[in-house]
C-alpha cells in the first residue's frame, strides 16, 4: 500500500516520523519494541475503526521496517518549516539514538549514531544555543523516566496530536 489512508496525519507529521525512522536505523537497527510503539500509536491515534487502523499500520510499516539510507535526510529536512518542528526533529532523533542503543555497547550514542546525528544537526542548522536546550531537556526527560520508551511514547503523542 502506497497512498497514505484516509486519515489526519498531516504530510509534516509523515515528514517528521520518517526522520525519526531514519535516525532510529541509523546504526542498523529498530528494535521491534520501538517499530511497534511506533506503529501502534499511529495506527491508535489516527485510524477512527479498527479497517483504518489496519491500513494506516499497514502503511507505515512500510516506513518503519525498511532502512533509509542517511542521505533521506537531505530530502526531509527541507520540508520542515516551522521552527517548532525543527526542534521536535532534533529532540526526537537524539531521543531515538539514545534509546536505540546496540546491544552488549557500553556507549550511550554509538560512531554510527553520532554520525548521523551530526549530519541532522547540520541539516537542521539550529543555532548552537537551541541544540543545547534541546539536548539538555532530551536528556532531562531520559533520566526521569525508567522506561526510555515512554519518554518516546509520549513525545509521538505531542507530535502525533498536533494539528496543522
Amino acid at each position: 500500500m502506497t497512498k497514505l489512508p484516509n486519515t489526519h496525519l498531516s504530510p509534516e507529521q509523515i515528514n517528521l516520523l520518517q526522520i525519526v525512522c531514519t535516525m532510529a536505523w541509523s546504526d542498523g537497527e529498530f528494535s521491534q519494541a520501538e517499530q511497534d510503539l511506533l506503529l501502534s500509536y499511529c495506527s491508535e491515534i489516527f485510524g477512527e475503526n479498527e479497517q483504518q487502523k489496519l491500513e494506516i499500520k499497514q502503511y507505515l510499516q512500510s516506513k518503519v521496517t525498511e532502512k533509509q539510507p542517511l542521505e533521506i535526510l537531505e530530502d526531509l529536512i527541507p520540508k520542515l518549516s516551522m521552527e517548532e518542528d525543527r526542534e521536535l526533529a532534533l529532540k526526537l532523533g537524539y531521543m531515538v539514538i539514545c534509546i536505540s542503543q546496540k546491544t552488549g555497547s557500553n556507549f550511550r550514542i554509538n560512531l554510527e549514531e553520532k554520525i548521523a546525528y551530526r549530519r541532522l544537526v547540520e541539516l537542521l542548522n539550529l543555532p548552537d544555543e537551541t541544540v543545547q536546550k534541546v539536548e539538555w531537556a532530551a536528556n532531562n526527560d531520559l533520566e526521569r523516566h525508567e522506561q526510555p520508551l515512554e519518554v518516546l511514547k509520549s513525545l509521538l503523542t505531542r507530535l502525533l496530536k498536533r494539528q496543522k
